[in-house]
């Protein structure tokens, strides 16, 4: 019974929030915050991209195989999407299916490629080392650059003193948001 609604308002399952941390935006608007946001932090959009491709492809070629792996992300997407709260990492375990289809995209257009010009088995192996290194350059940098943030001294505990060395004891401290 529940399917049947779902299929017919897919908005049906984010209209209620009644738990703390429950947002009210709908299956297809948590659907969209999923694809546009912790899907692209975590990949970047060089490789959401040739992933997004490779789907597509994988779609089109209409293998067995290639379907049974589409079941679980699919699947596990729409679960994701359809509940009530927005949690980035849900989405982690996506993350090795977008690394396939990304790399199942590069091979077949390498594939194609080195048979119509001729290339051989070594330099495409070259080519997609190269071409999957350069895809996880600004990935890897955001992780550096996280690491450096992470690593440097906390601003906070000056703050802390200087409140509590410069404030008198039993005064009241507010704070007003507008």
């Amino acid at each position: 019974r529940q399917l049947q609604v779902f299929i017919r308002d897919p908005n049906f399952l984010g209209r209620s929030s009644s738990f703390l941390g429950a947002d009210s935006h709908g299956f297809l608007k948590t659907a969209w915050w999923y694809l546009k946001g912790p899907l692209n932090w975590g990949a970047g959009i060089l490789i959401a991209i040739p992933s997004a491709l490779g789907l597509l492809l994988s779609l089109y070629r209409k293998k067995s195989t290639d379907l049974l792996i589409l079941v679980f992300p699919l699947s596990y997407f729409l679960v994701i999407s359809a509940g009530k709260s927005q949690w980035a990492r849900y989405a982690v375990s996506l993350m090795p299916f977008v690394a396939l289809y990304a790399a199942s995209f590069l091979y077949t257009l390498l594939d194609r490629i080195s048979s119509r010009y001729n290339i051989i088995e070594a330099k495409q192996n070259i080519i997609l080392f190269l071409l999957a290194f350069v895809l996880v350059i600004p990935s890897t940098y955001n992780i550096l650059r996280y690491d450096y943030l992470l690593s440097r001294k906390d601003p906070r505990p000056p703050s802390k003193e200087s409140v509590v060395f410069t404030i008198p004891i039993g005064a009241l401290i507010s704070h007003v948001t507008s």
